[in-house]
């Protein structure tokens, strides 16, 4: 199997390197940078890098920054083993500035905050929703401030793409990967492995949040029903960044029980370039006829064989 790796050194000159010994590629839904942990053989110096490519015969698997190298001789050998992650790394890695804004945008805040870093494109709903208030506490990194952002004016997450463009909207079913090991299928991806879990233990009935006088006196059921029977409250104190909407401080968190209720955990052999937010489309004796979308996708590359496994989740909550 054909990985070609490209390195840009601190003087800018690329350099090809050798095919790896291993390499495991970690994609995330919640995470807008990709990570790499990959080792290959290498005698002699090399110099320190800034930047790496990995593309599997024509498809670009990775390109990102270079967090660590460790180069190490043992009695197997020299090698390298590199850790990087993909250009969504500088939003987590920044810390946000901790402010008080007014009637504050989407928009307004990436072009302050997220396009100085190299970013261009960001796609919503609606660019002309604001908050008339939103206070930012110390300790946020861009990614998280620019999170709570969208979700204040939105209810909804922004993801990063595979073309590190920032997008808030609702997932599709459009185009999904299908997966199947019915023989009468054809052009499916096989799986080797299959685990469906529905998970009672991350579902919450209500929340009751603190009003402005200081009284839990707010109730709030889960708008998504109760369908597992589940019966688990909490008491939320709102974050400021929800003064004048609270009850989305509640409604996140429960949109986060609702998404760990059923997952797939499936492996695929061979490397699969697929990206978090994907539609998967499930055909098995275990889940039945089942739409869901990449969640989180591992792609693990060795000497003696390759495999892609996925963690997949209910698009709806995503």
């Amino acid at each position: 199997m054909s990985i070609e790796l490209m390195g840009l050194t601190t003087g800018n000159e690329t350099i090809k390197l050798y095919e790896p010994c291993s390499m495991v590629i970690t994609r995330a839904w919640d995470s807008p940078a990709a990570q790499l942990d990959i080792t290959l053989p290498h005698e002699g110096v090399l110099d320190d890098l800034t930047r790496i490519q990995v593309k599997h015969d024509t498809e670009v698997l990775f390109a990102g920054f270079c967090d660590e190298l460790v180069r190490s001789v043992d009695g197997g050998g020299a090698f390298v083993s590199i850790s990087a992650r993909t250009p969504g790394a500088l939003l987590c890695d920044n810390e946000a500035l901790p402010k008080t804004y007014t009637d504050l945008t989407a928009q307004g805040y990436f072009n302050a905050e997220i396009k100085p870093l190299g970013f261009t494109a960001l796609t919503l709903p609606d660019t002309s929703a604001s908050a008339a208030t939103f206070q930012l506490n110390k300790g946020h990194s861009i990614w998280e401030a620019f999170s709570i952002l969208c979700f204040r004016l939105y209810g909804r997450d922004p993801h990063m793409t595979a073309d590190n463009r920032l997008v808030v909207e609702a997932l599709t079913g459009d185009d999904p990967f299908i997966i199947s090991n019915e023989v009468t299928k054809t052009g499916v991806a096989r799986y080797c492995s299959l685990e469906y879990t529905t998970r009672r233990s991350s579902a919450l009935s209500s929340i009751v949040y603190r009003d402005a006088g200081g009284a839990y006196s707010q109730l709030y059921n889960n708008p998504f029903g109760n369908e597992l029977q589940v019966r688990r409250n909490r008491y939320v104190i709102p974050a400021p960044e929800y003064t004048g909407r609270p009850a989305l401080d509640g409604y996140r968190r429960i949109m986060k029980g609702q998404a760990g209720i059923r997952s797939v955990r499936v492996a695929v052999p061979g490397l699969v370039n697929i990206h978090p937010g994907r539609a998967v489309y499930l055909q098995t004796g275990v889940t039945g006829d089942l739409l869901m979308a990449a969640y989180q996708v591992k792609i693990i590359y060795t000497q003696s064989g390759c495999l892609t496994r996925l963690v997949l989740a209910d698009p709806a909550y995503m």
